[in-house]
């Protein structure tokens, strides 16, 4: 019986014959057998931070032996009472649980987990609010044991899980995913959690969906991880396949291929477009492909098309940046006519057609070696992230300063009107957006190659959601530019490193507010002079990248909005 997988097909219009050279100097250079031999140089003769990153090729087979473990600590739980979980991380320890929340249906009798994974305190206050504590398995996860987002939560949620349930039995209800000898492992000791799953280090945090920290989550979520992890199985054999003929090249490959070659032809907006059941499929591909080749001048933007813009007002735009990808699921037709067009226009793209939402076991694996392979070929270390250091620095610094003077230090805004500020041009919101754009988009070969993100550092909820999706496609309709949306500090470990070591074609414009409600982080020492708030944190992370973007060249814009951000942000709709 033969083998089955995900299938996936590309139509590269005019650039066909350009990928039969790129394929065969694949195999020729053996590119496939020197990643399984993890040989560090196919990316730097440097091995520092690679050679201690490639253990997640070996998740598919090294995972097998936990997933029973995994089945039985979940029916443990379960016996113990739990009927909810709140996972508290960020990036790689928070977006593989967010696919299997929300691709995946859940039963009653599995552990309704939610994802915690900011720092906003209204955000933060309503979920503690929300939350029997009694019934809730806490899942500290970060691989250094350090991130200070995931610290700071699991301080708050202790404390209150303490007052609640007791110091006695609280540790039953805190299990940690960590790396063996972080600071994490060792608190997770001392407060006697109930379990530490010790991940392995060799695996870095946007390449572990298949290591403990996917599927903890996966496996209390009730997802059938042994079938998961079967198709994962499936896929790495798949892609170990290496032979001197482009022809037989595999599909990751080719797929890695693809994305690293448009992009050095300019077209380096890898836009996405899912079946409604696969969306949030989407923020994990963004930050494994822009954090992990969005450095040294390079990148490829991923560009989540759905809330973007209607597909088919996109088709009329200038697509001389745009690869287009397409992942359905069982056969779903919402796109067929969307790519006919697409091809009657000749214009580059690629099909994955998933039978159902296992297959994404799979994929999560084909689409980590072919990031691999196009690191490779971009001539970069997919698997470190040089930039992300610069924000955090910035933050701390901000942080530091408010507690030597108990205030954070405040930019002084270049116009104010209804509550509204605006820093970067002395004009109203929509008119600094209008010239912010056209001012730096000058150029013909500028503007090709520019992008738009917009940074939110507000809170999320549904309403918000929806407005921002608006003003995202209101802004690329009138710009007909590529559009990213990301929610602060989130899009930190994430697009924040492209944004500062790609090549600087993106324009930034950041949305802030002011928190209504805020929140102590419990310190570590008994006494602090000026202990610091969640809300200084969220404040400072949002100031941090700002003056992080500024240092790096980057252009920035500033909005601050009013008391009720989603009035101001209807207001910014409609003047666009």
């Amino acid at each position: 019986m033969a083998i089955r997988f995900p299938a996936l097909s590309f139509d590269l219009g005019p650039y066909r014959n350009h990928f039969e050279s790129v394929y065969e100097d694949i195999a020729q250079a053996e590119t496939i057998r020197r990643i399984w031999r993890k040989d560090h140089t196919i990316w730097s003769k440097n091995p520092s931070s690679i050679a201690d990153r490639l253990g997640w090729l070996d998740c598919p087979h090294k995972m097998v032996p936990a997933l029973d473990e995994l089945v039985d600590f979940t029916q443990d739980v379960q016996k113990a009472g739990l009927h909810s979980a709140l996972l508290l991380g960020m990036g790689g320890s928070s977006l593989t649980a967010n696919v299997f929340r929300s691709c995946f249906k859940i039963t009653p009798a599995c552990l309704d987990l939610t994802v915690v994974d900011t720092t906003n305190p209204d955000t933060i206050s309503a979920l503690t609010q929300q939350l029997d504590f009694e019934k809730t398995l806490f899942i500290v996860a970060t691989k250094s044991g350090s991130t200070v987002e995931t610290r700071s939560l699991q301080k708050h949620f202790y404390q209150h899980a303490t007052k609640i349930i007791g110091p006695s039995e609280v540790g039953d209800h805190f299990v940690a995913i960590t790396d063996p000898g972080s600071s994490l492992a060792d608190l997770a000791v001392h407060l006697s959690f109930r379990r530490i799953f010790l991940n392995d280090p060799n695996i870095g945090g946007r390449y572990s969906a298949l290591s403990f920290f996917g599927l903890l989550p996966a496996a209390l979520l009730g997802v059938d991880i042994r079938r998961l992890m079967e198709g994962a199985a499936i896929m790495a054999r798949h892609t170990a396949e290496s032979s001197k003929k482009q022809e037989n090249l595999n599909s990751a490959a080719k797929l890695g291929a693809v994305m690293a070659e448009m992009s050095k032809i300019g077209r380096d907006k890898l836009t996405l477009y899912t079946s409604e059941g696969l969306a949030a499929f989407c923020p994990w591909v963004e930050q494994l492909v822009a954090e992990s080749t969005g450095k040294k001048g390079q990148g490829i933007l991923p560009v989540i098309g759905a809330p973007e813009m209607s597909l088919k007002k996109i088709i009329t735009q200038p697509l001389d940046d745009r690869l287009f990808v397409f992942l359905r699921l069982n056969n779903d037709p919402a796109f067929d006519t969307a790519i006919s067009d697409l091809k009657q226009k000749r214009q580059p793209l690629i099909q994955l057609d998933l039978k159902n939402v296992y297959d994404l076991g799979a994929e999560f694996f084909r689409w980590e070696f072919a990031t691999a392979v196009a690191g490779a070929l971009l001539n970069i270390n997919p698997f470190d992230q040089p930039n992300v250091e610069a924000a955090k620095v910035s933050a701390r610094s901000l942080i530091a300063a408010y507690q030597k003077n108990g205030t954070l230090p405040e930019q002084t805004p270049d116009f104010e009107a209804d509550g509204i500020s605006v820093f970067g041009l002395k004009s109203d919101p929509a008119t600094a957006i209008n010239t912010f754009v056209t001012t730096n988009t000058n150029t013909a070969v500028k503007a090709k190659r520019s992008y738009i993100a917009i940074q939110a550092y507000l809170k999320e909820t549904t309403e918000t959601d929806e407005l921002l999706a608006r003003l995202q496609a209101a802004i690329a309709q009138k710009f007909e530019l590529a559009v990213t949306l990301g929610y602060g500090p989130r899009f930190l470990h994430s697009t924040g490193q492209l944004h500062k070591g790609d090549g600087g074609q993106g324009l930034f414009i950041q949305l802030t507010a002011d928190v209504k409600i805020d929140l102590p982080i419990p310190p570590a020492e008994a006494k602090v002079a000026v202990p610091v708030t969640f809300g200084v944190l969220f404040k400072a992370q949002a100031s941090g990248d700002y003056s992080a973007m500024q240092e790096a060249g980057r252009n920035v814009l500033r909005i601050h909005l009013s008391d009720d951000p989603n009035s101001s942000l209807k207001q910014l709709i409609e003047s666009i």
